[in-house]
């Protein structure tokens, strides 16, 4: 099941879009009514009417190959954005409501340094398994490299 980001900060997936029927109006990433963010719309949206759709080409050697689903850290996850020169994290929890995830921020921390983050990540004790801290890892670089070129900063 993919989960996606609406406007009101609560992550839902397109399954649980499709079963509602019609649309809530809350602005959904992954919106399947047309016209798209349009209270009650009921219209599924074809394939080809898919609004931001990527074409993706999978090299030869990688077809027919699967891989396992994502496991979520059951102690919850991050949400990282860099704001006056520092990188800020939030964790959160998952609050599932009827369908919905929200964001509910158990704590935050902000550092320049992303060694800082990664080592109060792991005093709070806010992640159980190995693939979650390589992922903090690996957005801690890109967040560090976004602030050095004073690009901006997307979280994966």
């Amino acid at each position: 099941m993919a989960l996606y980001l609406c406007a009101e900060n609560k992550i839902l997936s397109r399954d649980f879009l499709l079963k509602q029927g019609k649309c809530c109006g809350s602005g959904c990433q992954m919106c399947p009514y047309e016209p798209k963010h349009q209270k009650n719309a009921q219209k599924k949206k074809t394939s080809h009417q898919q609004e931001n759709s990527y074409t993706i080409i999978i090299p030869e050697e990688l077809k027919n190959k699967t891989c396992d689903p994502i496991q979520l850290d059951p102690k919850g996850y991050f949400l990282i954005k860099i704001e006056d020169g520092k990188i800020c994290i939030a964790h959160c929890h998952y609050q599932n409501k009827r369908g919905w995830y929200e964001n509910k921020i158990k704590s935050t921390f902000n550092s320049k340094d992303p060694v800082e983050i990664l080592r109060w990540a792991k005093k709070e004790n806010l992640i159980s398994l190995d693939e979650h801290y390589q992922y903090l890892d690996k957005e801690m670089k890109h967040a560090v490299k976004a602030l050095k070129n004073n690009t901006k900063y997307i979280q994966e």
